[in-house]
Order: structure tokens, then sequence, then C-alpha cells
């Protein structure tokens, strides 16, 4: 089960998202914003069970860029929850979302753009 194929699918249904990827081409800034960039956020971490073979958790980051001007105007952080609260509708298959960090200001080095940034913990089970 590819979780990042499955969320670029999820991702793409939030109004006001133009584009997710998983790697950004570089001309998507300024041209394709806001967009998605996902990424590992780490190994998944294991949880056993009593009976099978348990769950993988699985950490996505989940990087909204903006364009300056709606960072300034505040429609950045609304959207950004928007976002937050659709993630947390997650499913797909045997995948759940089980938590989503609040969005939070990342550092982004491109003067045309903001980053706001939550990662996503999404269960799956160790046995299809």
């Amino acid at each position: 089960m590819d979780v990042i194929a499955a969320l670029t699918r999820h991702i793409a249904q939030v109004d006001g998202v133009k584009a997710v990827y998983e790697e950004v081409p570089h001309n998507a800034i300024p041209n394709m914003l806001p967009l998605v960039h996902l990424e590992s956020a780490g190994p998944a971490r294991r949880a056993p069970a009593l009976q099978g073979l348990g769950v993988d958790q699985v950490g996505v980051d989940v990087n909204l860029v903006v364009p300056e001007s709606m960072w300034r105007s505040g429609a950045a952080a609304e959207l950004a929850q928007r976002l937050r609260l659709h993630l947390y509708e997650f499913r797909a298959g045997h995948m759940r979302a089980v938590e989503v960090s609040r969005p939070e200001k990342w550092p982004d080095r491109n003067p045309k753009s903001r980053r706001l940034g939550m990662t996503i913990e999404v269960m799956i089970p160790a046995h299809p």
C-alpha cells in the first residue's frame, strides 16, 4: 500500500490546492501555488498486537506552499486548517489517519512563497 499515492489522491480533492507532488518540479514555484509537497517523516513505527502482526504507523510531512500574498492576507492559515481537517478524514483501503499535527510555519527560502507544514500519522495493518 503506497501511502503517498493514496494521500496524493485524497489531498487533490481539497478546494484551493492546485497540485500535490512527491517531487516538486522546478517550475512549480511560483506558477502552481498553492501546492502540497509530501515526503516521508521518517521510518515507520511498529505497534504489536496480541493476535496478528500488528500495525505500522507511518508519518508523512505535508508541506503547504503558498504565494507570499496569500500568507500576508491570512488565507494561507485558513487553507492549512481546511487541509488539516480533510487529512483527519483520510481512509484508503486498510489505511487510516490517526493524527494530524497543527499547521506551523516552516522555513522557506524562496521570496515568492511561504510554507506551512504538518505531519499526518497513518496506521496500516502489517498484513494485507
